[in-house]
């Protein structure tokens, strides 16, 4: 049995949702554990010294990373006009997985950074990783318009019965 756009699109944006939610519970673990052990004396001070430039160039780096490998593979797919509908798909879901991926390793490293140090400092970088993350979530216009599907492409995605083949 062939998957359904619909399916298709519900299987991504559980992946996605998933991945932001697996993030959000280990930060606030984290979170929990550093207001339980608050002792500043268990931190190790030299950790933020170096962590403390990191983190912010870490963030930003992982960002445009996860920009760059997205546009790079959705380039590649974009530059195949003849490939099916079903292979389309499979690349694209491998592209968004790079993207995200790539977010939430910074997202990790901010956490473990806080974690280490006991500064809430590297929050602010968590949330600006994390507001992308938010807003790289996946949709039916956007894989449309990424993807450049043809008329006959785009029925199918349009029609959550439609099966791809």
């Amino acid at each position: 049995m062939n998957l359904t756009s619909a399916a298709y699109l519900k299987q991504l944006k559980t992946l996605h949702k998933a991945l932001l939610i697996a993030a959000v519970i280990f930060s606030s673990v984290v979170v929990i554990i550093i207001n339980k052990t608050s002792d500043p004396r268990k931190y190790n001070g030299e950790l933020h010294q170096v962590f403390m430039f990191l983190a912010p160039v870490l963030a930003i780096a992982c960002i445009l990373l996860s920009t760059y490998l997205y546009k790079k593979s959705v380039d590649a797919i974009n530059d195949n006009p003849g490939l099916p509908l079903a292979q389309k798909l499979v690349a694209y879901q491998t592209a968004c997985i790079r993207r995200w991926a790539s977010l939430e390793a910074a997202m990790l490293f901010c956490t473990i950074a806080l974690f280490l140090t006991g500064k809430y400092y590297y929050i602010i970088f968590l949330f600006l990783v994390l507001t992308f993350f938010i807003m790289y979530a996946p949709g039916k216009e956007q894989l449309i318009t990424h993807l450049q599907l043809n008329l006959k492409d785009r029925l199918v995605m349009e029609d959550e019965y439609a099966e791809i083949n």
